[in-house]
């Protein structure tokens, strides 16, 4: 399922995908899907690990865990090679739903919209129109959001995939 929710609006426009994502616009997008896990506290712990580790090798450093969530932060101007670069922070959880076992990941948008932000008024000063300015805003957020979430996507599959794997790998002593 996937659903774009209006901050201000009642409508939500609802298109059946592979999984679920929902999206508060235009500061949050939340990813959802299913993985493999037993559910025990020591396969949700390696679960996080997993995640962790994950964010290691993303070369984010600005990370920490809670109760039920891993959550990070970029810095506004941080590297632009990194696949998290574009957004400011986001967060990881693991619910149970009805025996099911779901990874969900947010993350939020607002370092994106200031950049788009800075890039249209630097536009429409040089060019001296408002209109290209206004074009070129829309312009970097669209194409710029539909990259990143692309890109975002590929982490969850990612990490799917890696707890996935590790929940095959049980009898070695992991998920």
């Amino acid at each position: 399922m996937f659903q774009i929710k209006p901050l201000l609006s009642a409508k939500t426009l609802a298109v059946t995908v592979r999984q679920q994502l929902n999206m508060t616009f235009p500061f949050v997008v939340e990813f959802e899907q299913d993985i493999k896990t037993t559910g025990d506290t020591a396969s949700v712990l390696n679960i996080y690990t997993i995640i962790q580790t994950y964010l290691k090798s993303k070369s984010v450093d600005d990370f920490y865990k809670t109760e039920n969530t891993i959550k990070f932060k970029n810095t506004l101007f941080g590297s632009s090679t990194n696949v998290f670069a574009i957004i400011n922070k986001g967060e990881f959880e693991i619910v149970e739903y009805n025996g099911k076992y779901k990874l969900k990941y947010r993350f939020y948008f607002l370092r994106h919209f200031i950049i788009s932000k800075i890039m249209s008024i630097i536009f429409g000063v040089v060019s001296q129109q408002v209109g290209f300015a206004v074009v070129v805003f829309f312009g970097f957020v669209i194409i710029n959001f539909l990259i990143s979430l692309v890109r975002q996507q590929g982490v969850m599959n990612d990490l799917v995939y890696n707890i996935d794997e590790a929940y095959r790998n049980r009898g070695n002593g992991n998920c």
